[in-house]
């Protein structure tokens, strides 16, 4: 990134490995949603959630996260905050979104159904900040690797001349 924070340029390897974790985060989010609207038919309409809110609220709410995920975390690796904050922002609303929607519309939850329902909400939380970390960390390592296979190796220390 240029000091005026403008984003570096990309180089085809790069813009191709983004969106391919792009696409494959998509393709994980929709796919955690559906896991999602099943256990929430499994074992939440019979406390008040209905299903078909849920399952249009999450698969909304999938595709958000499709496009704001892969923005925040490339905004960080790319040391651009202010988009990163932004876009995680649009990220963390769209995640819980959902869950919010399951909590408030339950009429009565048992105490042990509401304790499994924010484990779940905890894990994927968690899952989800793992996930987020570990592509950042992807993207950086192959950008490093991309940068120094573009640039001329330098000699090492042993080969300098005053060794």
């Amino acid at each position: 990134m240029s000091s005026a924070g403008t984003p570096r340029e990309l180089t085809t390897q790069q813009e191709r490995r983004r969106r391919w974790l792009s696409l494959v985060w998509a393709a994980s989010t929709v796919l955690w949603s559906l896991l999602r609207t099943v256990a929430v038919r499994l074992g939440l309409h019979r406390y008040g959630v209905n299903v078909w809110v849920f399952a249009a609220l999450d698969l909304a709410s999938a595709g958000v996260l499709a496009v704001s995920t892969p923005r925040a975390v490339f905004a960080v690796v790319d040391s651009m905050w202010r988009s990163a904050v932004v876009w995680g922002f649009i990220t963390a609303v769209g995640f819980i979104a959902p869950d919010i929607y399951v909590l408030l519309s339950t009429g009565h939850m048992p105490m042990a159904t509401m304790i499994v329902v924010l484990t779940i909400v905890v894990v994927s939380v968690t899952a989800s900040a793992v996930g987020v970390a570990r592509q950042i960390r992807q993207v950086r390592r192959a950008t490093r690797q991309a940068t120094r296979q573009a640039t001329p190796s330098q000699p090492t220390p042993a080969s300098a001349p005053w060794t």
